[in-house]
């Protein structure tokens, strides 16, 4: 089947990243280690975006705190009263990137939580990765919960399948985009960059350097999702060109009872305002929609 790419392009990257990739591309061909060294902080550096009106403006509205993380904060949003629903953003994103979901979720009667990753947002810091950010889902779901339920997009999808297989107690989930495999994460970032294939043979030897050997494994979505029992309802865009229709896919493949729903032109971000995916997910968190997902 052929696929029309109309949901958008990998945005523009700032500067100093496309400095950092012609000279990683450089140093592949001579030194891997220290390419795939140097090419890791990059992996690790997310880059913060402007903030559009409609996002300030759910901020506006919110009670803002914070929650202690280490030797740090993380910076929270809540609106609403209710079960707790918690909103999980993605890599280079904020957690106000999913404020469509707040009023549909509080007039139903939750209470909306949000909060921006470490190095992320209004979060102090400048690098994290998955094994850090998968600990920030756990330490904020831990001080807010129970939870109803979790909706996670992109990265922050992966970072909750990995925090529900470490202990995350919520219900169930609603997930828009998810990555499902650390390893797409990398070929993803690599192909973003423009990495050659030295420099990004380079940055796998570091993951496994730092990680280990079982560092695939053990940041996949994929692979822990059969053990889970947590009823999941997955959104992926046909056009998405930054984290692939193929991954939701597999994960919904590999998670019992979880339900797979596709979508085309909304690429990897629009899908997050999209009324009909908000209205599922909302149906998800109501008692008549878990009773309809089991049944399915």
């Amino acid at each position: 089947m052929s696929v029309k790419r109309t949901g958008g392009t990998n945005r523009a990257l700032p500067l100093p990243f496309r400095l950092a990739r012609t000279g990683l591309n450089g140093l592949g061909r001579i030194s891997p280690p220290l390419t795939g060294h140097l090419a890791f902080h990059l992996f690790c550096t997310p880059f913060r975006h402007a903030e559009p009106p409609r996002e300030t403006e759910v901020l506006r509205q919110a009670e803002r705190f914070s929650i202690p993380f280490g030797d740090s904060r993380l910076a929270t949003y809540a609106w609403g009263q209710g079960p707790t629903v918690l909103l999980v953003h993605g890599w280079s994103g904020r957690g106000s990137q999913l404020g469509a979901f707040v009023e549909p979720l509080v007039a139903a009667g939750h209470q909306v939580v949000a909060f921006d990753l470490p190095a992320h947002g209004r979060s102090p810091g400048r690098r994290t990765n998955a094994l850090v950010a998968t600990e920030a889902v756990l330490r904020v779901g831990e001080a807010v919960g129970p939870l109803r339920g979790v909706i996670a997009h992109s990265f922050g999808a992966l970072c909750t399948t990995l925090a529900l297989r470490d202990g995350l107690n919520a219900s169930r989930v609603a997930y828009v985009a998810p990555a499902a495999r650390a390893i797409q994460a990398v070929s993803g970032f690599a192909r973003q960059f423009g990495l050659s294939w030295p420099a990004e043979l380079g940055l796998r030897g570091e993951m496994e350097r730092r990680f280990g050997s079982e560092v695939w494994p053990r940041f996949s979505g994929r692979i822990c999702a059969p053990d889970l029992r947590v009823p999941a309802l997955i959104f992926h865009d046909l056009d998405d060109v930054e984290v692939p229709y193929r991954e939701g896919q597999l994960l919904a493949h590999s998670w019992p009872g979880a339900r797979l729903v596709a979508t085309a032109g909304l690429g990897h971000r629009r899908i997050l305002r999209d009324a009909g995916v908000i209205g599922q997910a909302v149906e998800l968190l109501s008692d008549a929609g878990i009773a309809s997902a089991s049944a399915a």
